[in-house]
């Protein structure tokens, strides 16, 4: 009796030992960047990183290996997404898919994957082997609302839904399928199929997927007329798509008369609408329609020999845009009255041709006579660099053509306009610039505002600093050996450079003397600031004034050279200074280098297992 007792006494504590252990759930999952303990949300598309961990410290006889298993419920299943594999010295080795990583930080694990639709559901996570859990844990994963937008525009064929390729034949026909995805939350809203003139097309709809839906509009025994832009739209999307059903068919020009404008003594360029499947023109020509003959004139090649030949001729031309909407360019130079008057334009592509009647005008554009800076006090020529406080009248002068509507707009170097006032006694605009500043050292323009536009500028050097317009940090590349050229956009009414320094920046702080302030005074003297020569070649400066570029050229760069650098400049006048970093990589070695004695080898092993001994020894325990 006593023994059976004691045999019924152990086969209890057994039971309960493995329901503590498996009903119990010894371990637990922890989830240390979630706010909601229960649920999780993410944004579409993006690439999550969900950090969790596993508090174990009631567990007392876990094996020595372990297994996670992350699984997210589709249908009435759960399925696995991932596995890591556990073990109790504190290495971790993941299973494929690798959505399931090792933490960097000790002790930690992350579910690491593109956030989609088919994620919006009940996720698992548990660990355990052979069916006794040690813990589980459920969270449910949401996702972040977002439009609705069209995926996919494809023209198949009828037969098998394969994508047909351009450009289609007359007569054939052709299947025109959208696919969507609805959003989230899921709109009702459904795809529309529109043609070329924005028409809706009539289409079948399938939205059995909640998540996606897909239109298809069958379009048999395709024509010409049937050319042009497909669109599929989804109301409120974010992204909608076009696609051209290209359809091997002649040219097509504007059925209407066009009026088109050129000016004397301008490049005139003149633009034309027209629809082909194709961006090659096998002709264009042009014939000047007089009492109801027309003066053949080619366009072709051969023709452009003659294009200076002042005969009203059209010089060249060229194809703007996509098929089939493209734009046929006409260029025209040295225009005269003869030109205008009616032309005729006939093009052709490997299929056909197609022709259309112009009528060309010729009119006088507007221009500006002069722009020019004067003395404000006696009206005289001004002297470059001008002084600081000084006063600059600027003055416009230009004529309107034969557009009355034109005006002229002054604007200063920071491109913002000034109240120019109209002078009484010459076509002109007038502005006086009182107090120049160091601001206003740059280009003054006028523009002449209407159909036709130009824009005169003239440069007003101040006598001041220099002052570097890029302040961001420029990062220039180079290996140790090479050769780099350091450029610098600036301001500056002189090329002269009275001083030139660069000093080393330590740890980003920098007090404005050459030291590093978080140094000792030993390490900041070895960081005062030198010469620009014993840095680089000696700083020139070069463009047109006040607009400048310093330029400095390293011809053998060092490892010294790495690292970011403060460059300070001065002239008579004071001083400015930016920082930029130079990036120096290791040259590349030579063969003798990569195949030298055993000794390269045997160091290279090592650095190998150091590293390979690193990692291992950071990999987290997760127990």
């Amino acid at each position: 009796m006593g023994r059976v007792s004691w045999l019924l006494c152990l086969r209890a504590f057994t039971i309960l030992g493995i329901l503590s252990s498996v009903s119990g759930q010894c371990a637990k999952f922890e989830f240390p960047t979630m706010t909601n303990p229960n649920s999780y949300t993410a944004e579409r598309s993006v690439q999550i990183a969900l950090p969790f961990q596993l508090d174990t410290h009631n567990c007392t006889d876990l094996p020595e290996t372990s297994t996670i298993t992350v699984s997210k419920r589709t249908g009435d299943l759960f399925v696995d997404v991932c596995k890591l594999l556990a073990k109790r010295d504190g290495t971790c080795f993941t299973f494929r898919p690798e959505e399931c990583v090792c933490w960097e930080e000790k002790g930690r694990y992350a579910l690491s994957k593109i956030m989609d639709k088919s994620d919006i559901t009940l996720w698992s996570w548990k660990i355990g082997n052979d069916g006794q859990i040690a813990a589980e844990r459920k969270i449910s994963f949401d996702m972040l609302p977002y439009p609705p937008s069209v995926e996919q525009l494809t023209f198949n064929s009828i037969s098998d839904q394969a994508s047909f390729s351009h450009p289609l034949e007359p007569s054939m026909s052709v299947d025109i399928n959208c696919t969507y995805d609805k959003g989230y939350p899921e709109t009702s809203s459904a795809g529309l199929l529109k043609d070329s003139q924005g028409f809706r097309l009539a289409a079948s709809r399938d939205d059995g997927n909640e998540r996606a839906g897909t239109v298809r509009h069958t379009l048999k025994d395709i024509s010409c007329d049937d050319m042009g832009d497909i669109s599929c739209e989804v109301p409120g999307a974010s992204k909608n798509l076009t696609k051209a059903l290209l359809v091997k068919c002649p040219p097509k020009l504007p059925k209407k008369d066009l009026q088109l404008v050129s000016h004397f003594g301008l490049h005139n360029e003149l633009r034309i609408p027209l629809s082909s499947y194709t961006k090659q023109l096998s002709s264009c020509k042009v014939a000047k329609v007089i009492q109801g003959h027309h003066q053949n004139q080619s366009l072709d090649e051969g023709y452009q020999e003659h294009k200076e030949k002042a005969c009203g001729s059209f010089a060249s031309y060229n194809m703007l845009g996509s098929p089939p909407n493209l734009t046929l360019l006409l260029l025209l130079d040295d225009v005269s009255e003869e030109d205008v008057g009616e032309w005729n334009l006939t093009v052709a592509n490997d299929v056909g041709t197609d022709d259309v009647t112009f009528n060309l005008q010729v009119k006088t554009a507007p221009q500006i006579i002069q722009l020019s800076l004067e003395s404000a006090t006696n009206g005289s020529a001004i002297t470059y660099p001008v002084e600081v406080n000084s006063s600059v009248e600027i003055f416009c002068e230009y004529n309107k053509g034969d557009y009355p509507e034109t005006t002229a707009v002054l604007r200063n170097a920071q491109n913002v306009e000034l109240a120019g006032v109209q002078d009484d006694n010459k076509l002109a605009t007038r502005f006086t610039l009182l107090n120049v500043g160091c601001d206003d050292s740059g280009e003054i323009s006028c523009e002449l505002t209407g159909a036709v536009k130009q824009k005169v500028t003239e440069s007003l050097p101040v006598k001041c600093p220099p002052k570097f317009t890029e302040k961001d940090n420029t990062i220039f590349e180079s290996s140790v050996g090479e050769r780099v050229e350091l450029r610098f956009q600036l301001l500056t009414h002189t090329e002269s450079i009275t001083e030139c320094h660069v000093t080393k920046v330590i740890q980003g702080h920098h007090d404005g003397k050459g030291h590093s302030a978080s140094h000792t005074d030993k390490e900041q003297k070895a960081e005062k600031s030198r010469d620009c020569l014993a840095f680089a070649s000696e700083p020139e400066v070069k463009g047109t004034l006040p607009k400048g570029t310093l330029e400095m050229r390293v011809d053998k760069v060092t490892p010294g050279h790495s690292g970011t650098w403060r460059l300070t400049i001065s002239n008579e006048e004071g001083s400015d200074d930016l920082t930029f970093t130079l990036k120096v990589t290791a040259a590349e070695p030579s063969a003798a280098s990569v195949n030298g004695g055993g000794n390269a080898g045997y160091i290279a092993g090592v650095v190998v297992a150091v590293i390979i001994i690193t990692s291992l020894s950071s990999l987290p325990r997760w127990c």
